[in-house]
């Protein structure tokens, strides 16, 4: 193991779903949302122990928005019939007082936090990167795609280019100021009347400055921890430049050492041997890992995931520096320990083996993404995350229009200016290939300008009275016939020199109402993108409710008798297993039916074989074993790659009625828990309770 790796930035699993991972887990068939709805009971909590990202936060937040977006719909739809078919014997107070109290109980559900995520992690600078993330694909300022590719950069690249880098500087400032507003917001309600003022809940005003981040509760969080996120935001916009190369190639250093020379050969290994014969999630191992071995390689000996149009990553990305806090090595005491003083290092800590492709990468709900010719993924990785990022944004925005065509919307105004253009410039090109200069007036066009003049023109009445003074004398005078022929060619002349500006002035007029035609059109499309995005927050922040833990979990969450049987389903990160422990109480606060644990196993991790992430699965197990934790049998066999591994799960897996039940729902319910997990759940011991020891 890399003991250099301090802290995790990143999970090495993909995301889940826990709206549908719980539904399958208790083995009925309808959501959880749709039972919360019929219940109206308490929230739905889930809790994120150490998930590293915000992918499960991602997945299940878009989740729970189509959902909602989709019973809203249905209850438009069912209202009209419910009003047709509306007994006719009922008064008219009694129809209003009852559409009063469904309108009343309908505003009510709206108002309730129906769904509550915890997330729990241990130091602050990677929960500082979950309010980063999310503040990202919720910033309207932005094209959709645009806010894709920035969080692909953002989560994954150790260098940035130097606008993402300028971007982050700007975002801190921002984040800085959203978290001193939730601190003052999450202000307990028996403090004295000269604080009373703000309550436990952001106002409105404060709600809209905030934007998404009013979602968030710091309230479980101590002020220590509170100034530690602020102090991590404030490093984020340091003057002194971090040398994120050189720190990137001091880590490999250490980490091949005498063969850092062939630490292509090494990387190349690890692909092979290791991520390659692993496969991809639902996918034939024999086609290999939709992780292109040139990204992976690039990442390994560069730092960057997410390379974008070949620009210039030059800025390091500072959401990824953090301090580790260790003991210097200065003598051995009498038991021949190292005895120091206690140090701190603020430097670049994060994974060098394992890249961040896992997390969003590798599992897609569109089929086309994972095609296979000849034996090779048509798409990649990078192209995997784009399209899952973008479907949540979608999701989140309420079903609207597509992410693709939403990006590219306001380029279509644009190309319609230069075809303008070229259309304008058309005149000017067939003028100069007929042999005329492009100042000369064209005679159609002159001829054109004397017609639009009219009957009553200066030209056409000069013209009319040399006809008649000409039929009226009869006398042959060439002289003063050549005069007014001379006299009629110069104003007609004139004329179409005074035509010319005329036609040129017309033309610009007709370009500047196109100009503006264009840019209103591109306000419109501004203006709607920021209603929709607008309108996303104000359902996301309604409905939605994210609390933040750091420190002690035990202090914060499992210790509190509050929080006893409340939580349905919860996450566990593979740096963080002994979190399952009896000590921590975990057990004691997941309900006792439907109670599932979804934990992150090695498989993914390219410094173990195949024999050794069997046996850190296995070691899992033991270690939860004691807890009042087995394995769910809804989901056995699903965490393993290979057929060997799978059935070795099985056979572990208490088999029944009750297990078939709950594989059949899983089967019918079409979700699947992707690699790279294993679920384990309370059980219900004879005699006690689940979760006794907490």
């Amino acid at each position: 193991m890399d003991e250099m790796n301090v802290h995790q930035f990143w999970g090495i699993s993909p995301f889940i779903d826990l709206l549908a991972a719980t539904a399958v887990g208790t083995g009925r068939l309808e959501t959880r949302v749709q039972q919360q709805q019929e219940t109206d009971g308490e929230p739905l909590c889930l809790l994120q122990v150490c998930p590293y990202d915000c992918r499960h936060t991602l997945a299940t937040v878009s989740s729970y928005a189509a959902l909602a977006t989709q019973n809203s719909l249905q209850d438009n739809l069912q209202q009209p019939l419910q009003q047709t078919h509306q007994p006719e014997q009922l008064q008219p107070q009694q129809q209003q007082a009852t559409s009063q109290a469904q309108q009343m109980h309908q505003l009510q559900r709206q108002a309730q936090q129906q769904l509550h995520l915890y997330v729990y992690e241990s130091e602050p600078e990677v929960l500082a990167r979950h309010l980063l993330l999310l503040a990202v694909l919720f910033d309207a300022a932005l094209p959709v795609r645009v806010r894709a590719e920035l969080f692909l950069e953002l989560h994954g690249n150790a260098v940035l280019r130097q606008k993402s880098a300028d971007y982050l500087v700007e975002a801190s400032k921002g984040l800085e100021h959203a978290v001193s507003q939730l601190s003052l917001c999450s202000l307990p309600a028996a403090l004295p009347t000269a604080a009373s003022s703000s309550s436990s809940s952001c106002k409105p005003p404060q709600q809209q400055q905030l934007g998404a981040l009013a979602a968030f509760d710091l309230s479980l969080l101590r002020y220590q921890e509170r100034d530690a996120l602020l102090e991590t935001f404030q490093r984020y916009r340091h003057k002194a430049g971090f040398d994120m190369p050189k720190a990137w190639d001091g880590r490999c250093r250490k980490w091949y050492a005498d063969r850092y020379d062939f630490r292509t050969n090494m990387v190349d290994w690890d692909y092979h041997m290791r991520l390659s014969p692993r496969g991809t999630p639902f996918m034939d191992p024999a086609a290999g890992s939709i992780v292109q071995f040139q990204h992976f390689r690039h990442w390994r000996l560069t730092g960057v995931a997410h390379e974008l149009r070949g620009s210039a990553y030059t800025a390091a990305n500072s959401s990824l520096l953090s301090t580790a806090y260790g003991r210097s090595k200065e003598y051995k005491d009498r038991q021949l320990r190292d005895v120091g003083r206690s140090v701190s290092a603020f430097g670049f800590w994060a994974d060098i083996l394992n890249g961040p492709y896992h997390a969003f990468g590798t599992v897609a709900d569109d089929a086309r993404l994972l095609k296979v010719t000849n034996k090779q993924f048509v798409h990649t990785a990078v192209d995997v995350a784009e399209h899952n990022l973008l479907g949540f944004m979608e999701k989140l925005r309420g079903g609207g229009s597509s992410s693709s065509n939403s990006s590219s919307a306001p380029a279509a105004p644009a190309a319609a200016s230069s075809t303008a253009a070229e259309g304008a410039a058309a005149p000017a090109a067939a003028t100069v290939a007929a042999g005329r200069p492009s100042d000369s007036p064209d005679p159609a066009e002159a001829h054109r300008a004397n017609a639009a003049r009219g009957p009553t023109s200066l030209a056409n009445l000069t013209a009319a009275d040399g006809e008649e003074a000409a039929a009226a004398s009869h006398v042959e005078q060439p002289g003063r016939e050549q005069m007014q022929q001379q006299l009629q060619q110069l104003q007609v002349s004139g004329c179409a020199d005074a035509a010319q500006p005329t036609a040129s002035n017309s033309q610009q007029q007709q370009q500047q109402q196109q100009q503006q035609q264009q840019d209103d059109e591109l306000a419109r499309l501004a203006a709607l993108e920021a209603a929709i995005t607008a309108a996303s927050i104000e359902r996301f922040v309604s409905s939605t409710k994210i609390y933040l833990l750091c420190g002690d979990l035990k202090r914060s969450l499992t210790s509190k008798p509050k929080f006893a049987g409340k939580l349905a389903a919860a996450t566990v990160g593979h740096r963080h297993v002994h979190l399952l422990s009896p000590e921590t109480g975990l057990a004691g606060v997941l309900q006792q039916r439907g109670g599932v644990v979804f934990v992150e196993t090695g498989q993914n991790m390219a410094q173990l074989n195949d024999e050794q992430a069997a046996a850190f699965e296995q070691r899992v197990a033991e270690l939860a074993a004691p807890a009042g934790f087995e394995r769910h049998p809804a989901f056995c066999g699903s965490s393993s790659s290979s057929s060997k591994d799978a059935a070795q799960q099985q056979q572990s897996c208490s088999q029944g009625g009750a297990a078939a039940a709950a594989v059949a729902a899983g089967a019918a319910a079409g979700w699947r828990l992707p690699p790279g997990h294993m679920a384990l759940r309370v059980a219900c011991q004879a005699g006690g309770s689940p979760g006794a020891s907490a």
